[in-house]
């Protein structure tokens, strides 16, 4: 991301000027210059928080996650597609302020809760195609907690006998030639989950 811009747009008080526009924009105008213009606002949104912890504070305190979840049922499937996006983008992050981990951790479980209700029923394979990337950025954050619960499911349900041992517990391949990448979980105890 261009921290430049984040910074002058951020300064500029961008946030809230978009969230007024998509106010007096609709997401049932179905005129395509709307349609590009609900585009445009919207990944400027995601463009501004993309990886900048203050951008994505400052949506939050604006509450922006509740503006976008309207668009989750603009009548253009890439408007939609665009708003998943946007809030992908905002649950990707991963702050930098250990004393709003906990709060950072709500935010993102709110929007992710409210993407899975909302976006995975949609028609539109571009807003599902969305919805996996966007979730991608959640399963990084969590990808410990998210091992353990998968490693004790597979315990309980008995596709498991004894302990996974700890080097395959969460292993992920890459192509050919590259290093294998191994998670944190699998250096973990498994029997300790």
């Amino acid at each position: 991301p261009d921290t430049f811009f984040q910074d002058v747009y951020l300064k500029q008080n961008f946030i809230p000027l978009v969230l007024s526009q998509l106010d007096e924009n609709p997401y049932n105008l179905d005129v395509e210059i709307y349609i590009r213009l609900r585009l445009w606002l919207i990944f400027a949104l995601a463009k501004v928080w993309r990886k900048n912890d203050e951008a994505r504070w400052f949506g939050v305190r604006y509450n922006v996650t509740e503006v976008l979840f309207t668009y989750l049922d603009d009548i253009s499937p890439e408007v939609r597609a665009a708003t998943v996006y946007a809030l992908g983008t905002l649950i990707a992050n991963q702050t930098t302020d250990s004393s709003k981990q906990d709060h950072a951790d709500q935010v993102s479980h709110q929007v992710g809760a409210r993407l899975v209700r909302v976006a995975y029923l949609d028609a539109s394979w571009l807003v599902r195609s969305e919805l996996v990337v966007a979730f991608a950025g959640l399963a990084r954050q969590f990808e410990v907690q998210l091992c353990a619960m998968a490693l004790c499911s597979m315990q309980e349900c008995g596709g498991i006998s004894s302990p996974v041992p700890p080097a395959t517990a969460c292993h992920t391949p890459l192509a050919p030639g590259r290093p294998p990448r191994v998670s944190i979980a699998s250096t973990l105890d498994p029997v300790s989950y």
